[in-house]
């Protein structure tokens, strides 16, 4: 029988399950799933001999993740390793041993490169550090998956040798779709969902918040994200804004049920970002039964469906954008339904049956 193990010294150090952390959380709870519905065993290893963190407990949410309560798994035992996340705390030259010493594969999942293409975003040295870890990723994984056609070209652009290592599998969204919620059509009641950080375009939302009210639209902001990196003005034009308060909220621990309602009270979803490797929360507010309006970038575009509406990196454009959204019915998609995360463990499961050989899959 064959014997997957996850890599998860990283994840047991995690207390809340935003981006990452949450897709991390979600492979692992549907993967268990149907990789034993296939006679596939699983099991949590850690790479780097250290006592285990079992910081994930005081999460409720991760705590019930299924590979980290389930059974540990060595090295080598295992006939497959997955490294759903890139990390310092991993041991290299362990796996590469291995390899060399018997037919072990590895799957890396790669979410985006931003830090390589774009270090002015991120925190000095940042690309340089990352460059490292993610060479060395390279070298041994077998199979990378990547959860974006751009993220895929973005690999390739590097000019590295990885051209038919890479499948891409898109992640989607962790609700049920549901239909939109009542909210007065003269009223623009908008909802951002991410991290707060400059490369999210929370500056451009506020112009473009600005913008809207001066032109006498009846407009509402809900902002839902914990503090990234970031100078702390970024932090204090958002808080010090006049509205601050009263048309404009910002939710730093907000859990999916608190989303949930705030999304029941708002029309348009907005994505402002200068650049993602995916960006969720466009599933996720499609789900939730929103309008969107999102960066007129390429990792969007190659996601383009009903209801979902582009706009130019610019603060007049965004408002531009949020009126014609807000002026433009929802429209169903009961026979195009928004890719769930469900989809993608489902895909990256059959992807680590095919590479362990198993004949029985799961239906």
């Amino acid at each position: 029988m064959s014997l997957v193990g996850f890599e998860t010294q990283t994840h047991e150090t995690k207390t809340f399950a935003t981006g990452i952390p949450r897709v991390i959380r979600e492979t692992h709870g549907w993967a268990a799933d149907f990789l034993g519905a296939a006679g596939v065993s699983v099991g949590w290893v850690n790479t780097v001999a250290r006592p285990r963190s079992f910081a994930f407990r005081s999460d409720p949410y991760l705590a019930s993740d299924p590979i980290l309560n389930g059974p540990s798994a060595l090295l080598s035992e295992i006939n497959l390793l997955v490294i759903t996340e890139i990390s310092i705390m991993l041991d290299v030259r362990a796996i590469l041993r291995e390899k060399r010493d018997r037919d072990l594969r590895v799957v890396v999942v790669i979410y985006d490169i931003l830090p390589l293409t774009h270090p002015e975003w991120f925190p000095v040295d940042s690309g340089k550090h990352f460059r490292l870890f993610i060479q060395k990723m390279l070298h041994i994984a077998d199979h990378i998956v990547v959860n974006s056609r751009f993220v895929r070209d973005e690999l390739l652009r590097l000019g590295w040798s990885i051209n038919d290592k890479i499948k891409v599998i898109q992640l989607g969204s962790f609700h049920p779709q549901r239909p939109p919620s009542v909210v007065p059509e003269s009223q623009v009641s908008l909802l951002c969902v991410s991290t707060v950080e400059p490369r999210k375009g929370h500056r451009r939302l506020i112009s473009a918040f600005d913008d809207l009210r001066k032109t006498g639209t009846d407009v509402t902001l809900q902002i839902v994200g914990r503090r990234g990196w970031a100078e702390e003005q970024l932090y204090d034009d958002i808080q010090n804004h006049p509205d601050f308060g009263g048309r404009i909220k910002w939710h730093r621990d907000a859990s999916d049920e608190q989303v949930s309602a705030l999304a029941s009270q708002s029309n348009v979803g907005v994505i402002p970002s200068d650049g993602e490797g995916f960006g969720m929360f466009l599933e996720e507010a499609l789900t939730l039964g929103l309008k969107v309006v999102a960066s007129d970038i390429p990792v969007f575009r190659e996601r383009a469906q009903r209801n979902v509406f582009f706009a130019p990196l610019s603060p007049k454009g965004l408002a531009e954008g949020i009126r014609q959204a807000a002026g433009t019915p929802w429209q169903s998609l009961a026979d195009k339904p928004v890719r769930t995360m469900r989809d993608f463990a489902s895909e990256f499961s059959r992807l680590l049956l095919e590479i362990t050989g198993s004949q029985r899959l799961f239906r």
